[in-house]
Order: structure tokens, then C-alpha cells, then sequence
């Protein structure tokens, strides 16, 4: 029940995870499915703000995507040492 992205997404369960990273489904405020990806940025050093870079350009890069057999990639946000990028479920 744990809130991400100023609330906007409600964390329904974790579906997998690893040391750095975790899957999550959840929900939005219109009530959409959403499988939440979040990495976990342990520290501001160069490698982390460049790795952080690398996400944010796969973000504008997959979010312009538009294709039924492929799932919409909707939002990126960070919060908390960590990076979460927004995918319908």
C-alpha cells in the first residue's frame, strides 16, 4: 500500500527484485494497472548521475513509442535514492 510518485501510484505487491532494483505492480489514481520499475541509487557519485542519465534518455527514448505489442512506458520520476520508471501492466 506504500505511495510513489507524490502519491500518484499506490504499490499493490512487489513481483521481483534483486539487490539494486525491484518490480512492482501498482496502481494509479484512475485506477490503471502499472508495473513500476525501481533502481536504487545508493550514492551521488559520478557513476550513479550518469547511470541516472542513461535511464532518463532510455525513458524520452521508449516513451515515444507507440505500438500494440508493446507496453506503453509512461512516466520516470526519483525520489529516495532511487530511480522509478512507469510502464502499463
Amino acid at each position: 500500500g506504500q505511495l510513489l510518485g507524490q502519491g500518484e501510484i499506490r504499490v499493490i505487491k512487489l513481483l521481483a527484485s534483486k539487490p539494486l532494483s525491484a518490480v512492482y505492480l501498482g496502481r494509479d489514481q484512475e485506477g490503471r494497472m502499472l508495473t513500476v520499475k525501481q533502481f536504487y541509487l545508493p550514492n551521488q557519485s559520478e557513476e550513479t548521475r550518469a547511470l541516472e542519465k542513461i535511464m532518463i534518455r532510455e525513458y524520452e527514448l521508449l516513451s515515444c513509442l507507440d505500438h500494440p505489442g508493446i507496453s506503453k512506458v509512461l512516466k520516470y520520476f526519483s525520489c529516495d535514492n532511487s530511480a522509478f520508471l512507469v510502464i502499463e501492466h
